[in-house]
């Protein structure tokens, strides 16, 4: 961390930190700030009642984003995907929804840009679509939460598959994905596939059929953990209203 950095995060009046890792290291550097530990607001986000369009079987929610270009060597990222798909169709009899949860004007950080790119490699394949349908974030969350099992690369789209207690194996590109994953499972492993260490093709789908595997039990201490966590959000707002209107 630099000393701008540091002397910027000086300046504020409160900190709300949404994870124990970036938590750590604002005490390594000795930030003067008032901080607290808070889960992602999107824990708490609402849903808005949304229905797949004429799909009625159980869907694999995936979410790509540009990272997933950007943060690997060779084109591993991509392969790793594919592979994933292919399994999914060979294996099992599940539709794959491919979920952008980020869409801007310009390409380069538009996540259906980057789905439609990833459907191209099963352009004949009806049990994989995109879901190209402009939905506000409530109603992504809905979307999300009706999938039986969710890949993801964008972190407020596998909050809103955690928070809807739905199994998620996370895509990672930064130090917050497996910050998170720590908070609430009390380890990033089996949980987080870092595309900075993805290697071979297959490290994907291995973290996947681990995912697979161990559903139930994924689902039940999500339902279990899920309440209590977003909970402690509450810290933050209550911190955030005693600053305002003291």
């Amino acid at each position: 961390m630099t000393p701008d950095v540091i002397e910027d995060l000086n300046r504020y009046s409160l900190i709300c930190v949404r994870e124990s890792d970036s938590l750590e290291l604002l005490k390594k550097y000795s930030i003067k700030t008032e901080t607290i530990l808070s889960p992602d607001p999107a824990f708490a986000l609402k849903q808005e009642e949304t229905n797949w369009e004429n799909h009625t079987k159980d869907i694999i929610g995936i979410n790509i984003s540009p990272f997933v270009f950007d943060c690997t060597e060779n084109g591993m990222g991509l392969k790793n995907y594919i592979v994933l798909i292919n399994w999914i169709l060979s294996e099992t009899d599940f539709d794959v929804a491919l979920i952008p949860h980020v869409v801007f004007p310009y390409k380069s950080n538009n996540d259906v840009f980057f789905a439609t790119k990833l459907k191209e490699h099963f352009i004949d394949e009806h049990r994989v679509f995109v879901v190209n349908k402009e939905y506000n974030c409530c109603q992504l969350k809905s979307l999300i939460s009706k999938c039986r099992i969710f890949v993801g690369a964008r972190t407020h789209a596998t909050i809103a598959a955690y928070s809807t207690c739905v199994p998620t194996l996370v895509v990672g590109y930064s130090e917050k994905s497996i910050g998170i994953a720590k908070d609430l499972f009390g380890t990033a492993e089996g949980y987080v596939c870092s595309l900075q260490s993805m290697e071979k093709e297959t490290q994907l789908l291995n973290d996947f059929k681990t995912i697979l595997n161990n559903e139930q039990s994924a689902r039940n201490f999500l339902k279990d953990r899920i309440p209590g966590y977003v909970s402690e959000h509450k810290y933050c707002v209550d911190a955030t209203k005693s600053l305002l209107f003291r």
